[in-house]
Order: C-alpha cells, then sequence, then structure tokens
C-alpha cells in the first residue's frame, strides 16, 4: 500500500459511472449490522464491495469479510500501519490514479434499485476523516414519490405510476401497493380520472403508452383485477383525447396521428406501442374522443377510442397515472 493510502481497482460501474475503491489504515467502531461474507482475501473482499450497489466501505477482521451500506456503516478510526486494520472506502473521485497524500473528504454517488421494497434511488455520501475518526453523512434522492410504483423502461428510464381502481371487490386481495382505490361517486369519466390523477401522490398526470414496459405494466394489473374481481371486461382509462378539430375529420391522416390528440402528460411520440381495436379514426358516436384500454374477457389488451363521459357499452374500473421518474 502507498503510504497511508493506494488506489485499488478501477471499474465502471452500472449507469453510476466509474467507482473506485481507496485503501485506508483504519478500523470500524463496530461490525454488528456489518454483512459478514466469511473467510475470503482481502481482494475478493474489495471486489465485492465495488460490485455491491449498495457497499459503500469494505473492511477485513480475523480474515473474515465485512460489507456495509450507508445505513449500517459506522464511524472508522484510523489506525497506523503496524496495527494492519484496513478499510476500503468507495469512491466516484480519483481520475484513476492515486492519491499522493491522504484525502481528508472522499464522496460518492450509487445507484441503489435492486432487491428493495423501495423506489430505486441515488445515494449521495461523503466520507470526512476528522480528528483521525471517519465519520459519515448520506442523502437520498429517490426515483418515485413513495405511494407510487417505478416501471423500468427499455432505455433505463423509469415511469412512476399511481393506479385508481373502482371498488367492487376487497381491495387487498389483489397485494398491490400502488393501488388506490376510491368510493367517490365518480363514474370515472375523463374528467373525473384526470382530476383524480392530479391529487394522487406527486400530481402524474394521465398515463400514456410510450414503451413496451408501460402496456405490460398496465396488461399485469388488469389480468390481477380481472383474476379476483369477478368482472373480465372493462374499460382503463389513459391519457389522450382527440382535438376540436380533429373530431370533425378523424380519418385524416394527420387526426390519426398523435397530432389528433391532447396529451395532457408526457407527449406521446407515435402510436407504436397502441395496439388498436379497431385504428385510432374509430369515432362511433359524438363524444367518443377518449382512450382509453379494453380488457375484453380472454383477448389481449387493446386500445380504443370511447365516450369521455360515459361508461359504454363497458364500465371503466381503472385509471393509470404515471409521470417521468425524479420530476
Amino acid at each position: 500500500m502507498k503510504s497511508l493510502l493506494a488506489l485499488f481497482l478501477v471499474f465502471d460501474f452500472l449507469t453510476s459511472g466509474t467507482h473506485v475503491m481507496i485503501e485506508v489504515w483504519g478500523k470500524p467502531n463496530s461490525l454488528k449490522n456489518g454483512k459478514n461474507l466469511g473467510n475470503i482475501t482481502w481482494n475478493s473482499c474489495m471486489m465485492a464491495c465495488h460490485g455491491s450497489e449498495d457497499c459503500i466501505m469494505a473492511h477485513l477482521r480475523s480474515q473474515n469479510c465485512y460489507l456495509f451500506n450507508e445505513v449500517t456503516m459506522s464511524t472508522v478510526n484510523r489506525t497506523k500501519p503496524e496495527n494492519m486494520a484496513i478499510v476500503a472506502f468507495k469512491s466516484n473521485v480519483t481520475n484513476e490514479k492515486c492519491f499522493d497524500v491522504e484525502p481528508t473528504t472522499i464522496w460518492g454517488y450509487i445507484f441503489h434499485y435492486k432487491n428493495t421494497s423501495e423506489n430505486p434511488k441515488w445515494i449521495y455520501y461523503t466520507i470526512s476523516l476528522a480528528r483521525n475518526q471517519w465519520n459519515h453523512m448520506y442523502m437520498y434522492n429517490y426515483s418515485c414519490p413513495e405511494g407510487t410504483w417505478a416501471v423500468f423502461r427499455s432505455d433505463s428510464s423509469i415511469a412512476c405510476y399511481v393506479v385508481t381502481i373502482k371498488i367492487v371487490f376487497p381491495i387487498f386481495f389483489l397485494n398491490f401497493q400502488q393501488f388506490y382505490s376510491t368510493n367517490g361517486a365518480g363514474d370515472f369519466n375523463y374528467t373525473y380520472s384526470k382530476t383524480g390523477c392530479e391529487k394522487q401522490t406527486g400530481s402524474p398526470p394521465l398515463a400514456g403508452l410510450h414503451y413496451p414496459e408501460d402496456m405490460s405494466y398496465m396488461d399485469n394489473l388488469v389480468e390481477a383485477v380481472k383474476s379476483v374481481s369477478g368482472i373480465d371486461s372493462f374499460y382503463s382509462r389513459i391519457d389522450g383525447i382527440r382535438t376540436t378539430a380533429c373530431q370533425k375529420t378523424p380519418t385524416t391522416e394527420e387526426c390519426m396521428s398523435v397530432k389528433g390528440f391532447k396529451f395532457i402528460g408526457q407527449p406521446v411520440k407515435n402510436f407504436d406501442h397502441y395496439n388498436w381495436v379497431t385504428n385510432s379514426s374509430s369515432r362511433e358516436k359524438s363524444g367518443y374522443d377518449c382512450l382509453v384500454l379494453v380488457a375484453d374477457k380472454k383477448k389481449p389488451l387493446r386500445v380504443d377510442v370511447k365516450s369521455c363521459t360515459k361508461n359504454s357499452p363497458l364500465t371503466v374500473q381503472l385509471v393509470f397515472c404515471s409521470k417521468p421518474a425524479f420530476t
């Protein structure tokens, strides 16, 4: 080890950029809450911390490897080389070079999204040396507010969902924490649904189908409702209402495109992920201008343009609301 400090390894780590493990002479004041990986080499111990999505410190004691996250890490007493007590901190800052002098501050950030009941989050932390003791501070930046549900998309973006369901059966049977039930007198028309979304945690607007994962998520919840409610055919409200101009000419090329509809949430770029019952020009009657998902017995979940004010011919049982993460 170079002087008191040496650079161990540099790797690309998930989406959070380059991380390194920085070795210093030190001894944690407590091992109580550390994760004990057993008898492994020091290099393997540091690699285990580096490869973990939430570890920020590794320590070897009596040939046992201990890993600590931002919650379980205790204070660390600075020691001398003859004590042979070593810790390694995970950091984002070294420019792939060893420090010439011992730093007094080490900082980092990691994205935590696996094996957790919480929504994905960024963990920002600072480890500082003062009076021969290393202390740390940390803060979180959650992708989605508490009470919403994070859905990962194919481009690594995340959507935060809230779903409102009309009570027709005991809600606890679904075991989905992202459900918000309602006993209101509203019939889930477009205006009622839009306002209902805005009142939920984080004020997400009605949800659009931007990625295949959006449709997959909605389909899974629709199937869950069907399986426990005894209702196998119903509508779900999503974002999209036909423009006033296109109500007169719904079959023109422009009116059949996304330009023919107004979206109050994240703008829909195209209809690539919309599996239509017929097509986007459908307008059976006056007022049939709002996009809905159609659950029809065992048929695949599809999109249609139905009444904005009435339950016809099926009832609306679900309302999907979403917004981009970290907003």
